[in-house]
Formats: C-alpha cells, structure tokens, sequence
C-alpha cells in the first residue's frame, strides 16, 4: 500500500482516535520525513477535519465527514465523493454501536467499526459473529483472543477528556483549608455494592471514634427539577464531571466508586472478565495534579490496565500488581488494597493529631511525585499513546493488539 483513506464521522466518538493520527504530520519540506505532531499545535486543516501524515512510507489521509450516511448506497456515496479509486485502501470508520451487518466491506473500501465509551452487553456468540465479518477497535476488553479484535483501554479516557471539559481546567494547585478526611459521591440505595462498601467504611471510621466519610451534597438548596430533567433528557449529566474537583479538594482523601468494583468480574450478559476504564478514574488522575490522593474501587482488571498503563491511586500502595494470581486472589487483593489504604490514611490522621491539613501535608509529602505523574503521563499521552503504532498497524495491516 502506498495512499490510504482514512474517512470518520463528525458526529460520533472518532475523534478520540486523533491522539493516534496527530502524533504524525507530514513535513512540508522534506514529505518523505514524518515528524511528531502535537495535539497543542493542530492546523486548521486538522481543525476542520482533513490532515494527512506518513507512517511505514504510507501516505494516510484523514477526513472527517459531517454527512455519512450508513447504509449502503450511502457509504458508496461518501467514498465516492473523495475519488475513492485513487486510493490503496479506503477504511470507514463507524461506532460499534450502531453496527449493521448488512452494510459490508467492498472493493478497496473496508467498514472498520470502534467500540467506546461501554461494555458489550450482547453474548458471546454474537461478538464472536460479528467478529467473522469485520474488525473492533474496542476500549472494553472481551475475554478471549481473536484476530480481528483490538484492545485499547485508554482511547475511553481521551474521549471523556474532551468530552466532558476536563480540557477546560487549569489545574492549578489550590491552598485550601481542608474540611473532611474522606469524601466521595455516593447515592445510597443505588447500587447494592456501593452500599456494603460504604458501610465497611464507615465501620472503619467510627471503630477509630471518626466521623464516617464525606458525602458530597450536590443538591443543597437548589431546585432539581429542571436539572433533573436536562439530565434526563438531555444528558447534561456529562457537564458536571468536569466541576468535581470542587468538591474533591476539600477532602484529604478522595474516594471514587467506579462502576465496576473490585467483584464485578461477570458480565453483561453470557460474558466475563468484560471490563472498561471509565470517566471516574479519570478524574483521579487528572485531580490528583491538585495534590488529592484517590483510593479507587473498580474492577482488579481495570487496576493491572491502569498500573500499567503508569497511573497510580493511594491503594495501588498496597497490591503487588500479580497478573499471576488466580481472579478470587484479585479480587481480595484489590478489596485488601482498599482497606489497608483506609487504615494507612486513619493511621496518619492520628500521628498528626487529627489535624487535617497536617495529615495532607504529610500525603504530600510521601507521595507528590507519584500524583504529579498521574497528571503528567496522561498528558504525554494526549500527545504520544503509549504503543500507539500498535493501533496504526492493526488498521492497516490488521496485526492485533491481544486483550
């Protein structure tokens, strides 16, 4: 292959592919050359949606279509408006969600379908049949091999990063006088796992006579019910991660429950070991450019793919990170890892005499540097995913990424 097209859509999640395709933009003076290029200093070409590079002496040009049409004669129609028969290989990109099996590849033209932002919630026979026919770029992992399925966890935390505004803040460290040990946002009677967690906690702090953890009232005194149904409705919801920091940087410690906790290894449907990195974590990391520590409860896959991917939480203090141990020794490492971090934070809050900036100026200094690279590795991320040819090659060339 020598020219390849490259076609996605304006209005779906494709763009949080871009941190892929903007590490490369061709020189202008020496195009045989391709050069890094930064997310920081995108083009106006980038901008309004076409840019080319060069990767593996490939010409590979994007374009970002405002008008697709998905189905057949549609897709005919798009590739044709951009000569299509010049190229080697034309790749179309569409949302996994709103995937249909009647629209196939044709000629040079291949319909490369992604998965972002959830699980797979069908069974395992209709992954595996749809996976006969075309290939997944996927951040929720499956759990079995195929070769026309790639995993890429991160491109979900590219995706809530702009998304929800989290691109807005300027992250500048704030001297506040702290007013609780422990916060987090939690909805009783909403999730039954949340729920015994919650207790457990709270059992903790009152057997050290402490007040049971923080939980952040986002109603106060306002009316709800026009947010209610903006969030409904509307899915305002989105516009509120972003202003969580707020609330976060009042606490010494931040708690976050992720949608998948430490147990939530089966499922949806037939499946197991289905697994996701979401916003929630997000937030732990970018936040903890604030100095806030996060102790995170999620799935102990999430918690290996985060560790690897050089992210840390306070509980990462306490797990050893074996990919060698059996799921049940998993799941009660992760629990464990949560407990011993609660007991280490009740432990400092102690020393320093129940003094609540004290206790954070002493997490601050045991583990600045650790949280300042959480905000750090991200960041370079936007900019160079790590293995990020890996992605280019599958599309190209279909070499997989494993799960």
């Amino acid at each position: 292959m020598h020219d390849v097209l490259i076609i996605a859509n304006k209005r779906d999640y494709s763009y949080a592919l871009l941190p892929y395709f903007l590490k490369y933009k061709v020189n202008s003076e020496v195009e045989s050359i391709a050069q890094p290029f930064h997310v920081g200093n995108m083009d106006k070409a980038a901008i309004y949606g076409a840019f080319s590079f060069l990767y593996d002496d490939i010409n590979i040009t994007i374009i970002f279509d405002d008008n697709i049409d998905f189905t057949r004669i549609g897709v005919r129609e798009c590739v044709n408006r951009y000569d299509a028969k010049k190229y080697d290989k034309v790749f179309v990109l569409r949302e996994y969600n709103s995937r249909n099996l009647d629209v196939k590849s044709f000629n040079n033209v291949e319909i490369l379908y992604f998965k972002i932002d959830e699980n797979f919630h069908e069974s395992q026979a209709n992954i595996i049949e749809f996976l006969s026919e075309f290939r997944i770029i996927s951040t929720a992992a499956i759990n079995f091999k195929h070769q026309n399925f790639h995993y890429e966890p991160i491109i979900n935390l590219f995706l809530f990063y702009y998304s929800f505004g989290f691109d807005y803040l300027s992250y500048t460290p704030l001297n506040l006088t702290k007013t609780n040990l422990m916060g987090m946002y939690y909805i009783p009677k909403y999730k039954n796992v949340r729920d015994r967690m919650y207790s457990e906690l709270s059992d903790i702090f009152s057997d050290n006579s402490l007040p049971v953890p923080t939980i952040y009232d986002t109603i106060v005194d306002k009316p709800q019910l026009i947010t209610n149904y903006l969030q409904q409705n509307v899915g305002k919801w989105g516009h509120n991660h972003s202003s969580m920091y707020s609330d976060y940087i009042t606490s010494v410690c931040g708690f976050i429950f992720d949608t998948l906790n430490h147990t939530s290894t089966q499922g949806p449907a037939d499946g197991t070991n289905r697994y996701y990195i979401n916003e929630k974590a997000l937030k732990a990391i970018l936040f903890s450019k604030l100095n806030i520590p996060f102790i995170l409860d999620t799935n102990p896959y999430n918690f290996q793919t985060l560790n690897d991917l050089g992210f840390w939480f306070l509980n990462s203090e306490f797990h050893t990170f074996d990919k060698n141990k059996t799921e049940p020794e998993l799941i009660l490492e992760t629990r464990n890892s949560i407990m011993k971090s609660i007991e280490h934070l009740i432990d400092i809050y102690k020393k320093n005499n129940m003094d609540l900036n004290q206790t954070h100026n002493e997490l601050v200094n045991l583990y600045e540097s650790k949280m300042q690279n959480n905000y750090k590795t991200f960041i370079k991320y936007l900019s160079e995913p790590k293995d990020g040819d890996k992605l280019l090659n599958f599309i190209l060339y279909g070499t997989r990424n494993g799960n």
